[in-house]
């Protein structure tokens, strides 16, 4: 065995085919599949019956080459290993937590944790701070419970959490973003995804003591594919907490737009529509939904610095549309 390879060697005068040597050997064709083949054969001899009197017999032999590869890569393999793993250890079975307190003016928390990038490596000698996964999960929680804190005096109603925004730095097993670009990552995907989930998991599960929690999914540049499965994986995972909803089984657009009492707000990473289109696009993606909301506003990543512009003139009974870029939490 080599990485995700399997070579297999016969040389005999009874494993005679592929399948003679897949079964001999114990190959478990759920895990390998045959990449190449070889199979020849050709006469040997042997001499048989007592000395003086021996007689040559022809035996045929057969050699037999299989190069087989990994139906599924050791690397997700590994990591899915070990997030099942933190599974058992945490089974997903949450008790209902009953309704939350009656709130006659509710506020909206957004835990805007934008650009986390997890699996970024980062080293300060050469770029001025380090980063890994040990410290992208650090940051990502004292983030996520500093804000929290910040908002204790406010009465919240409900959670809105974004998912996506390049929470992950690669998209693939070759530590590449959606698009191919190469980047310097800490690990494989397996054990980036895994350590990204769980941070999730744990945020999750503290915000939702506070008030319901809805996901939203808003794919990155970085982690379009990833992005994706993430909000499908916390889905399954709080399939049986009440106080947890996603969107994706709604929509797969890659703008959302989320109505809260008199407020619109519109998210998209924004790598690919410039700042200054975002509001036209919006008041025509979101017509219906902004006609009885007086507050518009659209929130973004990507650009790792925080910013706000409010375009006026945009034709909305609103008077305006505030767009916010969020900063990243990642070095």
């Amino acid at each position: 065995e080599e990485g995700d390879a399997l070579n297999v060697l016969s040389v005999s005068d009874r494993i005679r085919t592929i399948e003679d040597a897949l079964k001999h050997g114990k190959i478990d064709t759920a895990v390998w599949y045959v990449d190449r083949s070889e199979c020849t054969s050709w006469e040997g001899f042997y001499k048989t019956g007592q000395k003086g009197s021996e007689v040559a017999k022809v035996v045929p032999l057969w050699r037999i080459k299989i190069t087989l590869k990994r139906r599924v890569s050791r690397s997700i393999e590994t990591g899915s290993e070990e997030l099942l793993r933190r599974i058992e250890k945490h089974s997903p079975k949450y008790p209902k937590l009953g309704k939350p307190k009656k709130i006659t003016d509710g506020h909206l928390l957004e835990i805007g944790l934008y650009d986390v990038h997890f699996g970024k490596l980062a080293w300060r000698m050469e770029t001025g701070q380090d980063y890994d996964l040990n410290i992208a999960e650090r940051v990502y929680m004292e983030a996520g419970r500093r804000l929290i804190a910040n908002s204790a005096g406010y009465p919240i109603s409900r959670i809105l959490m974004p998912i996506g925004n390049d929470f992950f730095h690669v998209d693939n097993l070759e530590n590449k973003t959606t698009r191919g670009t190469p980047q310097d990552a800490d690990g494989r995907y397996g054990k980036i995804f895994a350590t990204g989930a769980m941070a999730c998991v744990r945020m999750i599960e503290e915000l939702c003591q506070i008030a319901p929690v809805d996901l939203l999914w808003v794919p990155g540049n970085h982690d379009a594919v990833a992005s994706y499965h993430l909000v499908m994986f916390l889905e399954a995972w709080f399939r049986n907490c009440d106080r947890v909803t996603t969107d994706i089984t709604k929509t797969l657009r890659t703008r959302k737009y989320y109505p809260f009492g008199p407020t619109v707000i519109g998210f998209t990473h924004s790598d690919k529509e410039k700042k200054k289109d975002l509001p036209a696009i919006m008041l025509h993606e979101a017509r219906k939904m902004m006609a009885t909301r007086r507050t518009l506003g659209i929130h973004t990543g990507h650009r790792h610095k925080e910013d706000m512009t409010i375009y006026t003139n945009t034709g909305t009974h609103a008077g305006g549309v505030i767009v916010r870029t969020l900063p990243s939490l990642s070095a």
